[in-house]
């Protein structure tokens, strides 16, 4: 009885093992319909590599700026300044960031810079609160405070 109870747990792992996909097959599918115009699902692929994979900001935050040139190539405006502002106050994302991403166009850059300026300092107040290792951070980004 306690084999036939091990077999099927092990059993159990191996499925959920073979079908649990990762941070970058996520992002390889999501990048292939995108190149299809195939947005929809390519934002849908993005999501599913962000919730994959939280820890790897750098990355995320362009999977941010890849989900919003998908909804900007939609013609939904308002919904890329949505994930743009997302992209700061979850991951980080920095004016820097956002004026030298090579995945969003410069029009939208600039106007979304615009619309986003008034809040910026409040989104990314709410980005350092929640991080749990405010010296790490500043480290990182090679921040001094006076």
């Amino acid at each position: 009885m306690r084999k036939i109870q091990i077999l099927m747990i092990l059993f159990i792992v191996s499925i959920n093992y073979s079908y649990s996909k990762d941070f970058k097959e996520y992002l390889k599918e999501a990048n292939e319909y995108k190149l299809e115009s195939r947005y929809s699902k390519a934002i849908r692929f993005y999501t599913k590599a962000i919730k994959n994979d939280k820890n790897n900001q750098l990355d995320v935050k362009k999977v941010y700026f890849e989900i919003a040139d998908c909804f900007l190539k939609q013609g939904k405006y308002r919904m890329a300044i949505r994930v743009m502002r997302s992209s700061i106050y979850n991951y980080g994302a920095t004016v820097e960031d956002i004026a030298s991403s090579e995945i969003l166009e410069e029009g939208f850059k600039k106007t979304a810079l615009r619309e986003i300026e008034p809040n910026y300092n409040k989104y990314r107040k709410k980005y350092i609160a929640r991080l749990d290792n405010i010296d790490e951070y500043l480290e990182k980004e090679s921040i001094v405070l006076r």
